[in-house]
């Protein structure tokens, strides 16, 4: 299942990448993630490995991400595994003003198991949780991160 979302963000495409790229405003910027621990590679660098913690109320999820590419402030690329899902994100950043970017993330995801049969109904719900993430980083950087 593919898709892309994008949004326009007033801010330079210097101050995004730099939100983006930062683990503490990750942090922040992303609901539900609590903890992100390197497991290997050079952080930030093509072949580094994370666990992404996510906690929303009682339910728990440990996602694992590998940079598959870093050619920031253009294009960063990871994937992303969790038991029955894997993906791959594609984040562009273009600049169209000086303080305006346009941040556009393709998503490819595949299903096993179970998953599987439940990605019919949550092409809707995935983009729209895509769509919400870049809405929030949008809101967090024009608020925090002045012109």
């Amino acid at each position: 299942m593919k898709f892309i979302v994008e949004i326009h963000i007033k801010r330079s495409i210097n101050k995004v990448v730099t939100h983006f790229e930062c683990h503490d405003f990750r942090l922040c910027r992303e609901r539900g993630l609590t903890n992100i621990r390197h497991l290997s590679g050079l952080p930030g660098q093509d072949g580094a490995r994370y666990l992404l913690h996510y906690e929303n109320g009682s339910k728990a999820l440990t996602i694992e991400e590998k940079i598959l590419a870093n050619r920031l402030p253009e294009e960063f690329i990871a994937h992303y595994s969790t038991p029955g899902i894997d993906y791959t994100v594609s984040s562009k950043f273009i600049a169209v003003a000086e303080f305006e970017t346009i941040w556009v993330m393709e998503m490819d995801f595949t299903f096993s198991g179970f998953q599987s049969f439940l990605s019919i109904f949550m092409r809707p719900s995935l983009k729209k949780r895509s769509q919400a993430i870049m809405n929030h980083f949008k809101q967090f950087i024009e608020k925090e991160a002045g012109s």
